[in-house]
């Protein structure tokens, strides 16, 4: 019969951190992204709107700042998200249970990715107790 390897807390929260980590930089991406749409918004109307004049205008300037805004406004998570990142990673080796940290990041992660980390951070804390020591 083949073993089957169990997955230890330990390796649950280190893929937590991987999850959150990778969030961190989507958002970071995403952040970027923003800052070069306001600042280039007057380009980016141009090469929008010159096709046919008699068409209707997709988007002007003061739109696409807008949305460069709101993009920008991603950064918020991470006044949430590194210091979570921080301490998923402080509790690499704690046999402590950690589901308030786990809940908090289902509920304030803010992205899929924080989400997946956040159910990782739960498993982790389930399984703490059948660890054999």
């Amino acid at each position: 019969m083949a073993q089957t390897k169990k997955i230890t807390p330990c390796k649950l929260r280190v893929i937590a951190y991987w999850f959150l980590f990778a969030q961190i930089i989507a958002i970071a991406v995403v952040a970027v992204l923003g800052i070069f749409v306001y600042c280039f918004a007057s380009q980016i109307e141009s090469l929008l709107n010159k096709s046919d004049p008699d068409i209707a205008k997709p988007l002007n300037a003061e739109m696409i700042r807008i949305y460069g805004i709101a993009f920008m406004s991603s950064v918020i998570c991470f006044a949430w998200q590194i210091p979570m990142l921080f301490k998923i990673k402080k509790s690499f080796n704690d046999k402590i249970h950690h589901i308030a940290l786990g809940i908090c990041l289902i509920l304030f992660g803010g992205g899929t990715l924080a989400l997946v980390s956040g159910i990782m951070m739960l498993c982790s804390s389930e399984g703490a107790n059948r660890v054999k020591k």
